[in-house]
Order: C-alpha cells, then structure tokens, then sequence
C-alpha cells in the first residue's frame, strides 16, 4: 500500500480548513493515532457519519469503511495544535450500510511507512424486530390520576438499539 500525499480522501491539492470543531477536540489533544468520532457504541440515527481522526500532522491518512476507500469529496479538512504536536482531520457524510460498517483508518510517515492501525465498528439498526417491557423503567399505577408509561426497549434483528425516528405499527 502507499501512502497518501493528503489525509485519507483528501482531493489532491486540497488545502485543509481548520474547522472550529476540530479546534476543540485539539485542546485536550494527546500525540497519537485514534478515531475520535463517531464514539465507541455510537448509534447513528441516518446513513451516514462524522468521522474525525487524531494523527500526526506529518503523517499522511488512509481511511477506508467496510474494506473501501472514503469518497475524496467527503474529506472537510483538518486542523493542528498549537504546539504543531497532534493534527485531527474530518470527513463528513460518510454512507453507512445497514448492520455493522468497520471504519479503519491507516497512519504513514511521510516516508510512506506504516505508522498504525486503528478501526471502529459502528452499527447503524435496521427496523425493530424485537420489543421488551421495562418494568423498572414503566409507571403502572391504575389509581386515576397518575398517567400510564409504558417503557419498551426495541431492538434490531442484531440485538442493537432500533435508531431514532423509526415509525412502525404494533398490536
């Protein structure tokens, strides 16, 4: 494999922003490869996510989800720390699949070498096929003037949390 000249699916020649989300993350920013978004356990509502990636900012990105290359057009730039020790850079947009999408993103030095190797698994949820009661979590008091709540947990045919906005019917 080579490495890339920009961040993983920057466009060639792009020049990178330093958007003011990024410079946020950089202020409590230690030297060293990771994905900081999306979140370990992260489950997205729509098809799509932020990916955000800690590096050095000598080093070139190579970011891939389920063994593919990032679309170029997705790539929003990065940003350094003051002190030049620690870069993060931003893809915005990236398509997820149904189930679960392995994100990787691979560091080289600027001599092309293999720095490391980090990867994220984050599943986006299918509909719900699965519901369950939350006694602990419910308010049944038949006494007139309390509300009724009823507290469901429903779940994909993986077991994952169904994603928030999903309208379905039940009986």
């Amino acid at each position: 494999e080579q490495a890339q000249t920009q961040p993983a699916g920057a466009p060639a020649g792009a020049e990178p922003g330093k958007p003011s989300e990024l410079s946020a993350l950089l202020e409590k920013a230690e030297p060293g490869l990771a994905l900081l978004r999306p979140e370990e356990g992260h489950h997205p509502a729509i098809q799509s996510i932020k990916v955000v990636v800690k590096h050095a900012p000598s080093s070139k990105l190579f970011l891939r989800i389920n063994g593919k290359d990032i679309d170029p057009i997705l790539y929003d730039g990065s940003a350094r720390s003051a002190d030049n020790r620690v870069a993060v850079s931003l893809w915005r947009g990236v398509p997820l699949a149904d189930g679960d999408n392995v994100i990787t993103a691979t560091e080289y030095s600027e001599n092309g070498a293999r720095l490391g190797e980090v990867t994220r698994t984050i599943h986006f949820s299918g509909p719900p096929t699965a519901v369950e009661l939350l006694p602990e979590r419910s308010t049944l008091v038949a006494d007139g003037m309390t509300p009724p709540v009823l507290a469901l947990r429903l779940t994909d045919k993986d077991g994952h949390p169904a994603r928030e906005g999903v309208v379905g019917e039940y009986t």
